[in-house]
């Protein structure tokens, strides 16, 4: 049976998860950053309080929270991440008079942001300044010591910088990726529809050959007149065969196995063209007017393209 995931599970086009599925990595990949919250469990440690049942209510009530916003983060479009950036501040903000272990949460919401692009790196800093001024604000009207939070926004910037270079060069990585496998789709097509050309043009030389050899008493075109129809039929009843003249002179003209790009590229190498003059001119690069030389010599059979050019002439397909 088949389980359907709620709406605000399913993971938007161009969300982090969205971009690992693409790349083949695991969906579960980004999960190794929940590391960075082991802090909530680690600062009662420090704490004159230990682990008291303040910090044990206030745990369980904003970890799962805390575990949902962060889903949302992987899960919502990459535009929206904000918006669950400043929910984990929120939370960290209230629960800081009670519970300090909360300041994580403030640290992971800043190091989870992300800018969208190259040209929103300045953007993305300027709200990571105002996130830091604000919670210190507000730490400071609770009346805690700033210098025991002046590390908060040195460290939280420092290494949100180093996170977001990070970002941008993973995105131009994939990016590239994408790009190299559009071109080997591009090329896969091109030679699917060169093959269909060939195909195309050995198709009537090769149904006439085969009627010819086989033991068809009469080949006749579909749109034949009636006249030639019943014509045949006399024929036939007599024992003869009959053959439309079309046909059979199709099946004993030898047919033209080069594509229109590759009589093109023949052409242009016959009149003393280099390969790159005739890429520069066909638009076209280097290694194509190449391969397209190369298939011309392998169809038909000679040893280099002066050959091939020859013979082409000979035939009459240039």
């Amino acid at each position: 049976m088949r389980v359907s995931l709620p709406a605000w599970l399913r993971p938007a086009a161009n969300s982090q998860v969205a971009a690992r599925l693409a790349q083949g990595q695991s969906p579960w990949m980004d999960g190794v950053h929940l590391l960075w919250s082991s802090w909530v469990f680690v600062v009662p440690v420090f704490s004159s309080r230990g682990y008291d049942s303040t910090w044990l209510l206030c745990t369980l009530l904003s970890y799962p929270v805390f575990l949902l916003l962060y889903a949302r983060m992987l899960l919502a479009p990459r535009g929206t991440l904000y918006r669950y950036a400043w929910a984990m501040g929120v939370l960290s903000a209230a629960l800081l008079p009670v519970y300090p272990s909360g300041i994580s949460y403030f640290v992971f919401a800043c190091l989870s942001l992300r800018p969208s692009t190259r040209h929103a790196v300045w953007r993305h800093f300027a709200m990571l300044v105002a996130m830091n001024v604000l919670y210190l604000g507000w730490a400071h009207w609770l009346g805690m010591r700033l210098q025991s939070l002046v590390w908060l926004p040195v460290s939280v910037l420092g290494m949100a910088g180093v996170g977001a270079v990070y970002s941008i060069n993973e995105r131009k990585d994939a990016l590239l990726r994408l790009s190299q496998d559009e071109v080997r789709r591009l090329a896969a097509t091109a030679e699917r529809e060169r093959i269909g050309r060939d195909l195309h043009d050995l198709l009537g030389h090769t149904l006439s050959l085969v009627a010819l050899k086989s033991d068809l008493a009469a080949y006749l075109l579909k749109d034949a007149p009636a006249e030639q129809l019943v014509g045949a039929l006399r024929q036939v009843q007599r024992g003869g065969r009959v053959i439309d003249p079309q046909l059979a002179l199709d099946a004993w003209v030898e047919a033209d196995p080069l594509s229109e790009r590759e009589r093109t590229v023949l052409r242009l190498a016959g009149e003393g063209r280099s390969a790159s003059e005739i890429a520069q001119q066909l638009q076209l690069s280097h290694g194509t007017v190449r391969n397209y030389l190369s298939e011309c010599i392998g169809k038909l059979g000679v040893a280099n393209r002066i050959e091939a050019y020859r013979l082409a002439r000979q035939k009459g397909w240039l």
